[in-house]
């Protein structure tokens, strides 16, 4: 099925906010092993895993809300949905999530003794959590057992981006490990009858250049195509919401406005209602501040900072509000 739909090129077509309602970011930054994190694979051998993957809180994907996630076993091992598989009754509609769209292998698949392991970890405080999900020295099933990759999945309960973050990788035989094409395939799509391939809300795909790669609308009868190149150690391609919304982590979350959203060199933050704030910050994805003591219409310098999704985080006494902005 899903498999089938990445072997040929397609014809392409331009994504658009009003279409997605995601806009795509690239940078770098240094990769880290999880630490603490829970197998998916148990020290066991596999090709095809599959598994589940409790997200720990509610997380929004397109017009979805989902909770849980499975390792499909359908023959990629990088490929994610939102049900699982009994192997026996139709799967319905389900999200398809595809970090890495060619077919991985546990790298001991070829000693008999597991080398490679899928494993995740829910991080941070409760409104502010991240699931990271891990694939870690993983092989190709084509491939020759010297070549392997790295790569994670975050999922942001605060604002609904998700990341994929990628590590070390070695591919000295692409036209084996990524069985006839030029790169990997990466797509995700909220809603599609998994058995008939009908897509019933349109996600999307990545091609071209992996260090600065176009997103294409993924619909029902299109094929998409693969990025033309192995993906550089260090590569986050991160995928926030277009609308920049508010996202607020307590009941009586605060009403703010950042503009301009996305930035390149300055920002200012403005108070949609009179509220005392105790401190305002803005903190990079993995929680770190990287700006601080910053006030209410402030001309905010953010031209050092790296291309990349941030939070602005104001402090009030009925508790912390979060909103995303897009640093160009």
């Amino acid at each position: 099925m899903i498999k089938n739909l990445l072997l040929f090129g397609a014809v392409s077509f331009s994504l658009t906010a009003t279409a997605q309602d995601y806009n795509l970011s690239v940078s770098s930054q240094n990769y880290t092993d999880l630490t603490g994190e829970i197998s998916l694979t148990h020290g066991q051998v596999w090709d095809d895993p599959f598994d589940t993957i409790p997200i720990g809180f509610d997380f929004d994907f397109f017009s979805r809300t989902l909770d849980t996630l499975y390792l499909s076993d359908f023959g990629l091992g990088g490929m994610l949905l939102d049900k699982a598989d009994d192997g026996v009754n139709p799967m319905g509609d389900v999200a398809v999530f595809l970090p890495y769209g060619t077919d991985i292998i546990d790298r001991g698949d070829f000693t008999g003794s597991s080398e490679s392991e899928i494993s995740y970890k829910v991080e941070g405080a409760v409104g502010n959590r991240i699931t990271k999900i891990q694939w870690k020295n993983v092989g190709f099933y084509s491939g020759p057992y010297a070549d392997y990759t790295n790569f994670q999945l975050w999922l942001h309960e605060a604002d609904g981006t998700f990341a994929i973050h990628f590590g070390p990788t070695s591919v000295s035989q692409p036209m084996n490990s990524y069985e006839g094409e030029t790169g990997t395939a990466i797509a995700f799509v909220p809603l599609m009858e998994f058995d008939s391939e009908v897509i019933s809300e349109d996600g999307f795909y990545l091609s071209g250049d992996p260090a600065s790669p176009t997103m294409e609308v993924m619909s029902t009868g299109d094929v998409i195509e693969y990025l033309n190149g192995t993906i550089d150690d260090g590569t986050v391609y991160t995928f926030s919401r277009s609308d920049a919304s508010v996202t607020d982590v307590n009941e009586k979350g605060l009403a703010f406005k950042i503009a301009p959203n996305p930035s390149q060199d300055f920002l200012q933050i403005s108070l949609k209602e009179e509220v005392e704030t105790e401190s305002i910050a803005i903190v990079d994805l993995q929680g770190k501040v990287v700006l601080s003591d910053l006030t209410i219409n402030q001309k905010i310098d953010v031209s050092t900072l790296e291309a990349g999704v941030y939070m602005v985080q104001i402090q009030t006494a009925d508790g912390l509000s979060t909103q995303k902005f897009i640093k160009k």
